[in-house]
């Protein structure tokens, strides 16, 4: 696998697809520059280099199963501003490589929602590329710092499978070189 062809992030916005759109297709513009989350989009990986052919998802107007978005296509996101990352597992043995992560942090825009507009989402997508696995741990560490760390808390809503944190009173103290 080429796994350093994709381990980066793609950045695309909501703004950027809508720009994107309407250069292509309703202006036809010939100086438009596709900005490089929309024209590097990972939809399709080689397929001889083990990689899956369908990678990324994205809006696929003519339905020919191509990324085109010299033809307008774009990618398919979450939210108003996307990073989508895809990485291996590092070398492991057995599974090096085989076990692909897609992963998008996402927000909206959102001016009427104080919690929305500060949230940051993350949909991670596993994908075994390899054998079939018996027993599969999955972890995530999250540091939540939200400025002063000391007096911050972190939550779950198991039904929403969601981990959240949240500063632990109305006023965040600065310690030494940390603000509040």
């Amino acid at each position: 696998l080429q796994k350093d062809k994709y381990n980066r992030s793609y950045y695309v916005t909501a703004e950027m697809i809508a720009s994107h759109v309407g250069h292509i297709l309703t202006y036809n513009n010939p100086g438009y520059g596709i900005p490089h989350g929309i024209l590097n989009w990972p939809a399709h990986g080689n397929t001889e280099n083990g990689e899956a052919q369908q990678l990324a998802n994205f809006i696929d107007h003519n339905n020919n199963g191509i990324y085109e978005p010299l033809l307008g296509e774009f990618p398919k996101i979450y939210g108003d501003n996307c990073y989508l990352t895809i990485y291996h597992q590092l070398d492991q043995g057995a599974l090096s490589n085989k076990l692909e992560v897609h992963r998008y942090l996402y927000n909206f825009d959102c001016d009427t929602n104080e919690v929305l507009r500060n949230t940051v989402f993350c949909h991670n997508k596993f994908i075994n590329r390899g054998g079939d696995l018996t027993d599969v741990y999955v972890g995530s560490y999250i540091d939540y710092d939200i400025g002063y760390a000391a007096d911050d808390f972190i939550g779950t809503n198991v039904e929403l499978g969601m981990i959240y944190g949240y500063n632990g009173d109305l006023f965040d103290e600065t310690n030494g070189s940390q603000n509040g």
